[in-house]
């Protein structure tokens, strides 16, 4: 185990120093030279696409598809005309995508905030 706390939080504290080699999966700390490629990384360090987007897609997605049965339930009941179920497919996909859009945005937004401005 490493020597290092682990805290309150679960994470290694990076201004210890470790006096036994890190053996933890998700230690971040790496023993590696100066000019190291950076090869010996494991999986879970690449980048992968979020998984709260794309649960969030599938939300949104599968939402839409409910509504627009609901429409189509509508029309084959006789409650909705052809005509209304078609604005209400157009409604109904455009609102949905729409939203998506925005919330993708928001969270995209949140997920590496600029702090202050980086001018080169």
């Amino acid at each position: 185990m490493c020597g290092a706390t682990f805290g309150k939080t679960g994470r290694h504290n990076r201004s210890k120093v470790c006096h036994v080699p890190c053996t933890r999966v998700n230690c971040t700390r790496e023993k590696r030279g100066a000019g190291s490629s950076g090869s010996n990384r494991n999986a879970s360090d690449r980048m992968a696409f979020p998984t709260p987007v794309l649960s969030g897609t599938l939300g949104f997605f599968f939402g839409c598809l409910f509504l627009l049965g609901i429409m189509k339930a509508g029309q084959l009941s006789g409650s909705l005309s052809k005509d209304n179920t078609g604005i209400g497919f157009t409604v109904v996909i455009t609102s949905a995508f729409s939203m998506w859009l925005l919330w993708a945005m928001a969270w995209f937004h949140q997920w590496h905030p600029l702090i202050t401005p980086e001018f080169p």
